[in-house]
């Protein structure tokens, strides 16, 4: 913008730029003052899904090692869109908060505090199902692979209808009344349950309560301001939640009751900090990070991509970890790339939208590491026995979309990717070889076969965005 000569019109200059500015401009500039091009393409990336309307606002950071690369709010707190987004706003973590509330248990680990071969009958004795009680491990709350069912299914429901919080008995009843989906250990199924009951038992055997803990272990030792949703609701840089309907934004109110499992808040620059205070022995030593990242084995030997409150998964060649958080779309994203000390965070204000915060981390980490989106439809891999991946697979605890059927064509040689009983063609599959494979429609995610030492195909794990999300068996009989 040019300069004006007329001191009169300055003040009134600065008044438009306030009022008409859509993002927030504290971005981190190089030692010069002037913006890296990294910066403008990812001012130019969040603007345009600000232009696009389906999202109020979100945030993003970007860290490598002690260098904040960016730091950025878009869009604004409030419909009447006058209070902008700043890098100070504070977001739901949401799931997000199952990775913090597993470092805190393994520090609780090293403090003999805890056990993660201990049961739940030994960790909450007023547990009401003995029998699941004596089965369950701690190990298997921090790894979803309780079989408890998911409470969120029943009690969220009746908590939108009656604005009335949970307590503690109802959560008991619901578990009591509720029979598990599997054997401890035995399968994989993203389980919030879990998670609360972990919260649970942070504060049965600290005798404090899960935020004092959570100052105790994690703020203090690394200066970071991570608080539940109870303690951040009268501060004014936290973001109220929206849901899109059709063209509208409705407000939702903050879910307070909610800790373990989902209650934890903070900005985008502290969550960004999160992963290297986590890894480098700030909060746990290395030993309990690793044994963290490590992914879980089921009892029949198959390997998931999920360790203790930890995603995994490869990104552009790249090992990544951290987790993602959200409802009816994702509104959380923390991805720590170790191997180039990179973090990188996204956090959304709007939920059931397609701007959501896995979409826009898929345009951020391709600028940040600058590469295209990943196109693999030219490849062909001759000689690939691809009918031995043909058959159902299936998550544990229904039908309909836990359910996938891969189908072999005999006129293209391609595999195609079906949800349950739909008889469309699907999505075409490409070989990338050793079982895994791209999909166009979703081209920064990934199908992973599991194989055994016989070459059979065992289950397939699903990766979106980098990350693993699940876990589908393979059928015996299809």
């Amino acid at each position: 913008m040019k300069n004006l000569s007329c001191i009169f019109l300055i003040p009134l200059l600065a008044l438009f730029v306030f009022v008409t500015c859509k993002e927030t401009t504290e971005k981190t500039k190089t030692q010069h003052g002037a913006k890296t091009e990294l910066q403008f393409k990812i001012d130019s990336i969040g603007k345009s899904y600000i232009d696009d309307g389906t999202v109020l606002g979100f945030s993003i950071a970007v860290l490598q090692e002690n260098d904040t690369l960016y730091n950025g709010g878009f869009g604004h707190l409030d419909t009447a869109r006058t209070k902008p987004i700043t890098p100070k706003t504070i977001f739901l973590l949401a799931s997000i908060s199952k990775l913090v509330g597993a470092t805190m248990v393994m520090k609780l680990v090293e403090e003999e505090k805890l056990s993660l071969e201990q049961t739940l009958y030994e960790l909450l004795p007023d547990y009401p199902n003995a029998e699941q009680a004596q089965k369950i491990k701690l190990r298997h709350l921090l790894s979803h692979t309780s079989g408890l069912a998911e409470y969120s299914e029943v009690i969220d429901s009746v908590y939108v209808k009656t604005r009335v919080a949970p307590t503690k008995n109802d959560i008991y009843a619901f578990l009591k009344d509720n029979e598990s989906l599997f054997e401890p250990g035995e399968n994989y199924c993203y389980n919030n349950s879990g998670f609360l009951l972990m919260g649970m038992i942070v504060e049965q055997v600290t005798g404090n309560s899960f935020q004092s803990e959570l100052d105790r272990i994690i703020n203090t030792p690394t200066g970071l301001h991570l608080k539940l949703i109870a303690e951040n609701t009268h501060n004014t840089n936290m973001s109220p939640y929206y849901e899109l309907h059709g063209e509208r934004m409705v407000n939702e109110p903050h879910w307070t009751w909610i800790k373990g499992d989902g209650g934890i808040t903070t900005s985008a620059i502290e969550l960004a900090h999160f992963p290297f205070k986590w890894a480098n022995g700030d909060i746990i030593s290395r030993t309990s990070y690793r044994q963290m990242i490590t992914p879980t084995i089921l009892s029949d030997s198959i390997e998931t991509g999920y360790g203790l409150g930890v995603r995994k998964g490869t990104l552009e060649g790249y090992p990544v970890h951290g987790h993602t958080g959200g409802h009816k779309t994702t509104k959380s994203k923390m991805v720590f790339f170790p191997d180039k000390k990179l973090s990188i965070v996204v956090m959304v204000n709007t939920d059931n939208t397609p701007t959501h915060a896995n979409k826009i981390f898929g345009d951020i980490v391709l600028a940040v590491l600058g590469k295209k989106m990943p196109d693999f439809s030219s490849v062909n891999k001759e000689n690939d026995d691809l009918a031995k991946f043909e058959g159902t697979y299936q998550v544990p605890g229904g039908k309909g979309p836990r359910t996938i059927r891969i189908v072999f064509n005999e006129q293209d040689f391609h595999l195609y990717y079906r949800f349950g009983d739909n008889d469309t063609e699907g999505e075409k599959m490409y070989h990338l070889g050793k079982g895994e494979f791209w999909i166009e429609r979703w081209p920064l995610d990934r199908v992973v076969f599991n194989m055994d030492h016989n070459d059979q195909v065992r289950a397939l794990r699903e990766y979106y965005y980098g990350f693993y999300v699940t876990l589908r068996k393979k059928n015996r009989i299809n």
